[in-house]
C-alpha cells in the first residue's frame, strides 16, 4: 500500500500584523487630533453634497477655528446640502441631534463657504467651546453630553451669523450713513429791485429787508419791510414827490431741486404812502395808509454753506386807492392799483 503523504498543516500567527495595525490607527489618531487638542480647538468632520461650496472651500473657512478630521473620531458633523439657488446646513453633535440649522440662499460659493465657518464659529461661541472674539481663551473644549441639547428647534445663532438674505451675502455689517444736517430754522436776506409796472413814470427801485422762519418741513413764515425811492408826479405846473414804505409778513413752502430752491408764496400787508407838494411852499406832507396782498415766487442758488443768491418776483395789489389833489386844480394823479417788482439779494442761514 503506497502511503500517500498530506503536508503539514502550520498555523500563522496573526497577531503582529493587528498589533502593528492598532499602533498605526492610533498615531493617526494623534496626529489628527493632537493639535487640536492641544489648541482647544473642537474637531468636525465634514459630510457635503454638491460642489457649491466645495468640500475643499468649506475646510478652508473652518481651518480658522476648528480642526476638520476624517471618519468617526469628530465629536460634531457638519452637513451641506446644495439646493437650487442655495445651500442648506445641519450641524450634528456626537449623538446625530441636530444643534444648527441653516439656509442660505446665494450662488457665492465662497461667500456661502465663509458664512457656514461664521455660523459654525458662533454655535461653538455660544456652546463656550470657543472664546468669544476678543475674549479671553477658555479652557479646553469637552464632548457635549449625548441627549439631544434641542428638543423643539434649533438655537439661533448670533447675530453676527444672520447674514442669509439677498443674492450676495455680506458678512459684514454696513457702517450706518451719517445723519442728514438739520435745515435752518432762521433766514435773513437783504434785496434791491426796480417796480417794472404800476409806478410811472420812473419805475421806482426800492430795498428790502427780510427774515423768514422754518415751521415744519417746507413750511415757512416770511416778514419784510421795504422802502422806495422817491418818485415824481408831474401834472402841468404841479409836481409831488411820492414815498412809499411797505411792510409786510407771508407764508410759502420752500421747494428742493438739487441745490437750487423755490418758494412760492402769499401774504399781506400795509403800504404807508408820504405825497411832498414840491410846489406849494410851507405845505406839510400828506401821509396815506393803504392794505395790500401780494403774491410771488424767489429762487435761490448757493453761494456758501450757508450763503445764497436769492431772485423774486412779486405782484402786490393794492386793495384800497388814492387820488392826489392839488387846489385849484383838483385831481392830478391817482395811487397805483397794483405793482409787479423784480429783485435779487443775499440770504444767510443761521
Amino acid at each position: 500500500m503506497e502511503d500517500i503523504l498530506a503536508p503539514a498543516t502550520m498555523a500563522t500567527d496573526y497577531r503582529p500584523l493587528v498589533e502593528r495595525a492598532i499602533a498605526c490607527a492610533a498615531a493617526s489618531a494623534i496626529a489628527i487630533l493632537g493639535p487640536a487638542i492641544a489648541r482647544g480647538e473642537p474637531a468636525a468632520r465634514l459630510a457635503i453634497t454638491g460642489d457649491c461650496p466645495s468640500a475643499a472651500q468649506v475646510r478652508e473657512a473652518l481651518s480658522a477655528w476648528i480642526v476638520v478630521v476624517d471618519g468617526e473620531q469628530a465629536a460634531w458633523t457638519i452637513e451641506v446640502t446644495r439646493a437650487v439657488d442655495a445651500a442648506e446646513l445641519a450641524m450634528r453633535d456626537r449623538g446625530g441631534s441636530i444643534v444648527l440649522s441653516r439656509r442660505i440662499a446665494s450662488r457665492d460659493c465662497t461667500a456661502v463657504a465663509a458664512a457656514i465657518a461664521v455660523m459654525v464659529h458662533g454655535q461653538l461661541v455660544e456652546l463656550k467651546l470657543l472664546p468669544a472674539p476678543g475674549a479671553a481663551a477658555v479652557e479646553p473644549a469637552v464632548d457635549p453630553p449625548a441627549a439631544p441639547m434641542v428638543a423643539a428647534a434649533a438655537p439661533i445663532a448670533p447675530e453676527a451669523a444672520r447674514r442669509e438674505t439677498g443674492p450676495e451675502l455680506r458678512v459684514r455689517r454696513a457702517a450706518a450713513p451719517a445723519p442728514a444736517p438739520r435745515p435752518s430754522s432762521l433766514a435773513l436776506a437783504v434785496s434791491g429791485g426796480l417796480d417794472v409796472a404800476g409806478v410811472a413814470p420812473e419805475r421806482a427801485g426800492f430795498g428790502q429787508l427780510d427774515a423768514a422762519f422754518r415751521l415744519r418741513g417746507r413750511w415757512r413764515v416770511r416778514g419784510a419791510i421795504g422802502a422806495s425811492a422817491p418818485s415824481t408826479i408831474e401834472a402841468g405846473m404841479d409836481r409831488l414827490d411820492v414815498w412809499r414804505t411797505t411792510a409786510r409778513v407771508g407764508a410759502g413752502a420752500r421747494l428742493t431741486a438739487g441745490s437750487i430752491w423755490v418758494q412760492p408764496a402769499i401774504g399781506a400787508g400795509i403800504a404807508v404812502w408820504r405825497i411832498d407838494p414840491r410846489d406849494l411852499a410851507g405845505a406839510p406832507p400828506r401821509w396815506r395808509v393803504q392794505p395790500v396782498a401780494e403774491a410771488g415766487v424767489a429762487v435761490g442758488a448757493p453761494l456758501g454753506r450757508r450763503l445764497a443768491l436769492r431772485l423774486e418776483a412779486l405782484a402786490t395789489l393794492f386793495l384800497v386807492t388814492h387820488r392826489y389833489v392839488v387846489d385849484p386844480d383838483g385831481a392830478i394823479a391817482r395811487s397805483p392799483r397794483s405793482t409787479v417788482s423784480l429783485a435779487g439779494g443775499l440770504e444767510w442761514s443761521f
